[in-house]
């Protein structure tokens, strides 16, 4: 799973507890990180800097799902002609940059 990050305003701090993973996300740079999950599930997460107004209602959820499921998922966007740049489904589970000290949640 690669996570690629870039805030337009401010700083902010990608946050996801259970992947014991925290990222800046610094205006103006890009700024990655891999994860391999092992657990299929939903795992919350949220803004770790204090970035404005609105900071407490920074929550997400990254869902981590078996690869038939994220294929079928890629599968309705297409049907849709939700396409893009959608390349999923031929390389699913194929890793960009393997994280060879081995993964996390």
């Amino acid at each position: 799973m690669h996570f690629n990050l870039t805030s337009p305003d401010v700083i902010h701090s990608f946050w996801i507890p259970a992947f014991y993973q925290k990222l800046d996300v610094i205006p103006g740079k890009d700024n990655n990180f891999y994860a391999t999950p092992t657990t299929i599930g939903v795992f919350p997460g949220k803004c770790a800097e204090l970035c404005g107004t609105y900071h407490s209602a920074m929550l997400f959820n990254v869902h981590v799902v078996s690869e038939a499921d994220y294929t079928a998922y890629l599968k309705t966007l297409i049907a849709r002609g939700q396409i893009g740049e959608a390349k999923g489904a031929q390389n699913a589970n194929v890793p960009v940059n393997p994280n060879p000290e081995g993964g996390s949640r």
